[in-house]
């Protein structure tokens, strides 16, 4: 198997995204175009997470106003996780680890 998740740098970055308005000079992610693409978003890594991906970052929507979604990041996500075989409409990574690259090419390729 890959590198444990906790060793992948991704998470440990994703903390210092800086979400808010995208007029704003110090923002780095702006807002999910419409609150349904936010709602399908959170019921994804939510769906994930209850088949056994791990949260490693975000996975919740920002508080206020807007259609805000933290960065997300997933951990031990195969093949058959919302997250994973579903196109998602915000900023979200999953992280699977296959046992050799020709099974992470056939993945990939899927």
């Amino acid at each position: 198997m890959g590198p444990p998740v906790s060793r992948i740098p991704i998470p440990h970055t994703t903390h210092s995204l800086v979400v808010g308005d995208p007029n704003a000079s110090a923002a780095q992610m702006g807002p999910l175009t419409r609150p349904d693409l936010r709602d399908a978003l959170d019921r994804q890594v939510r769906r994930s997470v209850e088949a056994g991906a791990v949260l490693l970052a975000g996975g919740k929507a920002v508080e206020g106003p807007g259609n805000f979604y933290a960065p997300t990041v997933l951990g031990n996500m195969p093949p058959g996780m919302a997250a994973f075989d579903e196109e998602t409409f915000g900023l979200s990574v999953s992280i699977w680890a296959g046992r050799t690259s020709a099974r992470c090419r056939a993945v990939a390729s899927a």
